[in-house]
């Protein structure tokens, strides 16, 4: 009965020390490593998923709607050779406005801002300009303000007005900000939203004309491409919308606006009849499409009044600039050199024809499960029926993973990465293989020389090779 009792012990013992052997024990310290890492989420991961995300859109680019809702006025190179440098006076700017309000546009927003009175009107003229004789001078003072004179174009339009996020505080802090009333559903979320010290804004005499504000600004990612723009923004007081998202809201004459939150931030922003996807943060991410030409209307032409009405009629035109001088030039995933406008552009039109990416609540938890199956089959099977057909194994799966991260960007425009789950998998493979083999020849070295005194040597190499 002893002899039993101590044959069962040694046996549980043997098989306890198979199934967590040296290899195995290897395999599951790395994984649970690498599992750390990921919660963590260090900058060179987020930098891989972005970039794999990157790539995707490279091969299947967001396709422009035939019907372009956007269009772009710019205030290109051969604008500034036209009619001078910039900034322009704003009586020009107004004549702009008007003539494409007369052409149907629906919305003007401007990617750009007037965030000190205009130097060229009449008054600072009469300031500043030597020689004058008292009655000019005093004519000249009487005179409407080229600020006025845009006020007056903005207000017989739908115009969005740009405003700026900065990092200092604002000079004028006297009057409250024009600002959309923002419902808020399910919890506070200035502590998730992307946070500026202060908004810098228009003149008060044309902030008051608009009938919307945006924001203009966004933070490109480390390596500098837009990849996530945010839908809205904070001084932390106050909720200020972006630039495409106050157009929306203007365009379908929504007086407010909604933002949806979870136990993990923001994860919606509603425009009615639009829900627009975001990140915690409330950032949208860019689904990027290829640079049209034909998005673009040279600004020299709009306040000449030479442009083809066609082009403007029923659209949400934004102003902006892809003269280098302005520096207004950004990188997305699929172009190196863009202007910033674009980058506007590109999400009102990804929100009106539902062509949004997103990353949804649950990719890191499908990662980090995927990463622990694979790394397990990997930790249990190799050890078993050996690093030949595991190998043939880890293909499949990883195949498999690349497959559905393909799929579910291609046709339901979710973001999942791949590239962790499938480097979790080869790494347990190559460390696991490796420890196997190690344990094997180790094994063999001590059986050679346990027998080699003892027996032949082809009885030893017989011995070693199955013990």
């Amino acid at each position: 009965m002893a002899w039993k009792f101590r044959a069962s012990n040694l046996w549980r013992g043997a098989w306890w020390r198979k199934q967590f052997s040296f290899d195995r024990l290897v395999g599951l310290s790395v994984l649970f490593v690498l599992l750390v890492v990921r919660a963590a989420d260090p900058v060179v991961l987020e930098v891989v998923r972005e970039r794999t995300f990157d790539f995707y859109q490279q091969i299947k680019p967001r396709q422009t709607p035939p019907e372009r809702p956007v269009a772009i006025v710019d205030l290109d190179e051969d604008s500034l050779a036209a009619i001078g440098q910039w900034p322009w006076p704003r009586n020009i700017i107004a004549q702009m406005v008007t003539n494409l309000t007369k052409a149907g546009a629906i919305v003007i927003g401007f990617d750009i801002f007037f965030a000190e009175p205009d130097r060229m009107s009449p008054q600072s003229v009469a300031k500043t300009l030597p020689g004058l004789d008292d009655e000019t001078r005093a004519r000249l003072s009487a005179m409407e303000s080229n600020d006025e004179i845009l006020a007056d174009a903005i207000r017989h339009s739908r115009v969005v007005l740009g405003q700026t996020g900065i990092p200092l505080p604002a000079r004028r802090t006297d009057r409250i900000p024009p600002i959309p009333t923002v419902v808020q559903i399910g919890g506070n979320p200035i502590p998730y939203l992307e946070s500026y010290v202060s908004i810098l804004r228009n003149t008060p005499v044309i902030d008051a004309s608009g009938e919307g504000w945006g924001v203009v600004s966004f933070t490109p990612e480390t390596d500098g491409v837009v990849r996530r723009v945010p839908a809205l923004v904070t001084d932390g007081q106050h909720i200020y919308p972006a630039l495409s998202i106050d157009m929306l809201r203007i365009a379908t004459a929504n007086e407010s606006l909604g933002i949806k939150m979870n136990a993990a931030g923001v994860y919606g922003v509603i425009v009615r009849p639009n829900i627009v996807k975001t990140d915690e943060r409330g950032r949208i991410w860019v689904y990027a499409s290829r640079y049209d030409a034909e998005k673009y209307i040279s600004a020299k032409d709009v306040v000449n009044d030479t442009f083809d009405k066609k082009r403007v009629a029923n659209k949400l035109i934004l102003v902006g600039t892809s003269a280098a001088g302005l520096q207004d030039v950004r990188s997305t995933a699929v172009e190196r050199h863009i202007p910033g406008v674009d980058v506007h552009a590109e999400m009102i039109e990804t929100i009106l024809y539902g062509q949004q990416l997103s990353y949804p609540p649950d990719a890191t938890g499908v990662e980090l499960i995927t990463a622990m199956v694979g790394s397990f089959l990997m930790i249990v099977l190799v050890p078993v029926v050996g690093a030949r057909w595991t190998l043939l194994l880890f293909l499949i799966a990883s195949g498999a993973m690349t497959g559905f991260s393909w799929y579910q960007f291609s046709v339901e425009r979710e973001l999942y990465d791949p590239v962790f789950p499938v480097f979790t998998t080869l790494v347990n493979f190559i460390l696991v293989t490796y420890a196997s083999y190690a344990r094997e020849e180790r094994q063999k070295r001590q059986v050679r020389g346990a027998f080699s005194r003892y027996m032949s040597p082809a009885l030893v190499e017989q011995l070693a090779d199955d013990p």
